[in-house]
């Protein structure tokens, strides 16, 4: 099921907004947009897709998601009950989150908290989020800045989080800051689908092929060859969730000759077999 892109925001003058709606349920579509996007669950539940997750929700939920990242929450419809869902949601615009002020030394684990975005985080028992949402709504102009950043500090602080979407969902178009790094990443996500060489990659950064293994493995805590793996079942999972290639062919597609050996290593990645992956993502039981 390829994602929608949306607008997510109406307000096209404020570059932060935020409303609570009480409805049968929310948005019923696989979509993603430039705004970054906080949203918590004050009642419902159901299941939460966050680009390659898969993750029950309840009251007390909250999710930051990282712009352009692909998402849908989808609350229980049982038949002959209402199972309304109550949410807040707040967008911040691309001109508040990329902004200089972001840049300065006092504000680099701000930074940080929406950069990690990019995977979708969950803060798991985040205490008093009601009257802090509260205070956020009823402020507007300066005042709303400032119980923004207030917020986004008790974010920061909140050590209780998880991250959502796996590093290799988005790997092949993520940027590595590190330019030596880079540069290897940058060829593997390249040439991912073809063999290749523990040399090739050495002689890439002027390396011996030990010296790279160790550099490989401080700077990802993985083998190359357990990367490559993880770099090749992430966009599978792009391949099983937006087309409806067949499972051989998105095997071929994501370097993989032998379908067999891709289901085993799809399976010890994602703890389900690729068939499995994508009907989870089909919901089949919900009228979009």
């Amino acid at each position: 099921m390829k994602p929608f892109y949306t607008k997510a925001t109406t307000q096209f003058d404020n570059s932060i907004t935020i409303r609570f709606e009480e409805r049968e349920q929310l948005y019923p579509h696989w979509h993603f947009h430039e705004e970054y996007e906080l949203v918590f669950i004050h009642k419902g539940s159901g299941e939460r897709y966050v680009g390659d997750s898969i993750n029950p929700f309840s009251s007390g939920d909250l999710v930051l998601l990282g712009s352009m990242l692909p998402h849908i929450w989808i609350n229980d419809l049982k038949e002959g009950q209402s199972n309304s869902v109550a949410f807040t949601v707040i967008h911040f615009k691309l001109q508040f989150v990329h902004n200089d002020f972001f840049e300065l030394s006092l504000m680099e684990d701000v930074k940080k908290l929406f950069l990690d975005s990019s995977r979708g985080i969950s803060f798991i028992g985040f205490n008093g989020i009601e009257s802090t949402l509260h205070k956020i709504q009823n402020s507007d102009s300066v005042n709303r800045v400032i119980a923004i950043m207030e917020f986004l500090g008790l974010l920061v602080a909140h050590q209780n989080i998880e991250y959502l979407s796996s590093k290799e969902y988005h790997a092949v178009q993520r940027h590595q800051q590190n330019d030596r790094f880079s540069k290897i990443h940058n060829y593997i996500a390249t040439n991912f689908r073809e063999q290749i060489s523990l040399k090739t990659l050495a002689e890439l950064v002027h390396m011996t092929p030990p010296a790279f293994c160790t550099y490989f493995k401080k700077k990802t805590r993985m083998t190359v060859l357990t990367y490559i793996n993880v770099l090749k079942i992430g966009y599978s999972c792009k391949l099983l969730i937006e087309t409806d290639l067949n499972i051989t062919h998105i095997a071929n597609q994501s370097g993989y000759n032998n379908t067999t050996f891709y289901n085993r290593k799809f399976k010890q990645l994602k703890g389900v077999t690729p068939k499995v992956f994508r009907k989870n993502f089909r919901f089949d039981s919900y009228k979009l």
